[in-house]
């Protein structure tokens, strides 16, 4: 009798066990792995053929992304100044599309680049011509190398949700800051600086924006 009653509750519990360990590993899913246009992500394929740039104080400045009417941002980031510019109407998950070109906001130097780590997933920072530092993060690959010479609006990488956002819409993580330590941790935080504010002075983009 006993027997046959724990015989009777495996039955039961198994399906549900099973459940478990299928949503567990879901859960553990790297989407950065899962994007199927990898191949897409190349200097060929992704151009800057709708930049938008302007002069300020006698220097070229180019929104971070190719074409301003696929993305949006707003005015606002958790815990220090940085801009997520995301890609209209994406949800989180694997990239099912051709990423979106990714610019270099002013000429510059390639000072640091990250493959796939934690954090920043495929990750670039670039030492202005202005004295600044620039870094985009959670790409889909990354088109320049370290040391590399860049101009403003130059194809440097592709958008994605690499890193520890791989659970989130596709975007780029923007940050600009007047020292080369870009690691987003309290002491650093007087150094950055608001990038819509920066969007404003150099490129006459001012708030929120949204995209078409």
């Amino acid at each position: 009798m006993v027997v046959g009653l724990y015989i009777a509750i495996a039955f039961l519990i198994a399906p549900i066990l099973s459940t478990l360990v299928q949503f567990d590993s879901l859960e553990k899913v790297d989407y950065s792995q899962l994007s199927v246009n990898v191949k897409d992500c190349n200097s060929e394929t992704l151009t800057n053929d709708k930049k938008t740039c302007q002069t300020s104080e006698g220097r070229e400045y180019c929104f971070p992304v190719n074409d301003l009417s696929t993305v949006n941002y707003a005015v606002a980031h958790h815990d220090y100044y940085a801009a997520d510019i995301f890609r209209n109407g994406d949800v989180a998950g694997p990239v099912d599309d051709v990423p979106l070109p990714i610019l270099a906001y002013v000429g510059g130097t390639v000072s640091w680049i990250s493959e796939n780590n934690s954090l920043g997933g495929y990750a670039i920072e670039i030492s202005g011509q202005d004295g600044r530092f620039y870094y985009y993060a959670h790409n889909m690959c990354n088109l320049v190398s370290l040391n590399q010479t860049v101009n403003a609006g130059d194809v440097i990488a592709g958008m994605d949700s690499s890193g520890d956002a791989i659970n989130t819409p596709e975007h780029v993580h923007f940050q600009i800051s007047d020292q080369y330590d870009m690691a987003t941790i309290p002491e650093n935080y007087p150094h950055f600086l608001a990038p819509w504010e920066d969007f404003c002075t150099r490129l006459s983009l001012c708030g929120p924006h949204v995209g078409n």
